[in-house]
C-alpha cells in the first residue's frame, strides 16, 4: 500500500546555545505529588506505563499553570549515552502534565491528552547530558486540546533541551464517555458458525487464526 505520513518536521542548526524559554520561579506554597499518586492518576486516565517509562520521582506544583518534575533514569535498562535525549526521560517530562490537570479531573471527565504537535524542539550543546528535572508551563487549555512549554535540565541545573508550543489533543483512553470519542475501542464482528461444513476442529483452527 502507499506510504502513510505520520509526522513532518524540519531539522536545522540552532542560533546559539542559550535557552529561549523564560519560566518564572515556582511559588513558595507549592504542592507535591509523588510517583505513586502520579501513576495512579495516569491509570485512571487510561495510561498504563511500563516499568522503564516510570521515570518521574515526584512533581512539585507551583500553581494551576506551573510545575517541576524530578526525573529518575535508573528504571531505564538502556545506555543513556546513545541518545541526545532519551525517550523515556522526555516522556517523563510530558507525564508531569497530568499533575497540573489533577485538580480538573471532574471538569475533564477522565479525558486524556496525547501529544500530537511540537512547535519547536531545541537540544542545547554540549549534547548527551542526562535530564534530571523538567519545568513545564501550561499555556492554553480548551475543550479539545491544550498547549504547554517544557524545559529540561541536568543534575547541575544546566539546560538540556526545550520544547516550545507543544500541543496535546484530547482523547478518551479510559472506558468512559461515548464510544465514538474513545481513542481505543473493541468492535465485535459477527462470524459464521459451522455452516461452511467445518467440524469442531475447523472452528478451533479459525479461532487460533483470529488470536
Amino acid at each position: 500500500e502507499p506510504l502513510t505520513v505520520h509526522a513532518v518536521g524540519q531539522v536545522s542548526s540552532a542560533n546559539g546555545a542559550r535557552p529561549t524559554l523564560r519560566l518564572p520561579s515556582l511559588a513558595p506554597n507549592r504542592r507535591r505529588l509523588d510517583a505513586a499518586m502520579l501513576y495512579r492518576l495516569a491509570e485512571e486516565s487510561g495510561f498504563h506505563y511500563g516499568p522503564q517509562f516510570r521515570t518521574v520521582e515526584r512533581v512539585e506544583i507551583g500553581g494551576p499553570e506551573e510545575a517541576v518534575a524530578y526525573l529518575d533514569p535508573t528504571p531505564i535498562d538502556d545506555a543513556l549515552d546513545r541518545y541526545l535525549l532519551h525517550p523515556a526521560l522526555l516522556d517523563g517530562a510530558l507525564q508531569a502534565l497530568m499533575a497540573l490537570l489533577a485538580d480538573r479531573r471532574h471538569e475533564l471527565q477522565g479525558a486524556s491528552f496525547l501529544p500530537w504537535r511540537f512547535g519547536r524542539v531545541r537540544v542545547l550543546a554540549p549534547f548527551g547530558r542526562v535530564p534530571r528535572c523538567a519545568r513545564l508551563r501550561l499555556k492554553r487549555i480548551g475543550v479539545r486540546s491544550l498547549s504547554s512549554d517544557f524545559a529540561l535540565f541536568d543534575e547541575t541545573g544546566e539546560p538540556v533541551a526545550e520544547l516550545i508550543d507543544c500541543w496535546f489533543r484530547r482523547i478518551e483512553l479510559a472506558r468512559r464517555g461515548a464510544v465514538e470519542k474513545r481513542g481505543l475501542r473493541v468492535d465485535l464482528v459477527p462470524l459464521p458458525l459451522v455452516e461452511d461444513g467445518r467440524g469442531p476442529d475447523g472452528v478451533g483452527e479459525m479461532l487460533r487464526r483470529l488470536i
